[in-house]
């Protein structure tokens, strides 16, 4: 670019062309990056305890309009690499499902999608209680019916048991 150009350029042109920088860290989560994967529109920062969404301004502002929107960090799996599942899932779906190597018929950045939306689920099945009672009692009967429910990544097992008892 000729230095005519540079002079005339708008705020917001100079704000977004020029050089950055942004932190991955939440409150909770100031662990190492292990890595970067990009797939989509999206730039993804993989680190030990999260799997984080990076959006510059460009992405939510595409047209320039408004100079004070700000790049974005946005968690969108509490779980990263420090979860031997997390690479089980979503490093080795990255890693199987590229461009270079599979047939152009396949929606690769579609499939990684998917993905992650996998990990996302795996991640919602561990954040429910592991086990938990549960009692019902039906008017008018004399029986007090418990349940033991157990959850294992969406996989229930239950156990009833029935006691009786006298209502005075």
């Amino acid at each position: 670019m000729c230095k005519k150009d540079k002079t005339n350029r708008r705020p917001i042109d100079r704000v977004r062309d020029g050089a950055g920088s942004l932190e991955v860290t939440t409150p909770d989560d100031d662990s190492d990056i292990t890595g970067m994967l990009t797939f989509g529109d999206g730039l993804y920062a993989v680190k030990e305890r999260g799997v984080y969404e990076i959006k510059l301004a460009d992405q939510i502002d595409p047209e320039r309009k408004n100079i004070h929107v700000p790049n974005t960090v946005q968690r969108v799996l509490p779980y990263g690499s420090n979860e031997p599942w997390v690479g089980a899932v979503l490093l080795t779906g990255h890693e199987l499902l590229k461009k270079e190597i599979l047939n152009n018929g396949i929606d690769v950045d579609r499939a990684m999608l998917l993905v992650l939306e996998i990990a996302q689920n795996i991640a919602s099945a561990k954040e429910v209680p592991q086990s938990g009672i549960v009692v019902l009692y039906v008017p008018g009967s004399k029986t007090l019916y418990s349940i033991r429910i157990t959850i294992s990544f969406g996989i229930f097992e239950y156990a009833s048991n029935r006691h009786n008892f006298i209502l005075s």
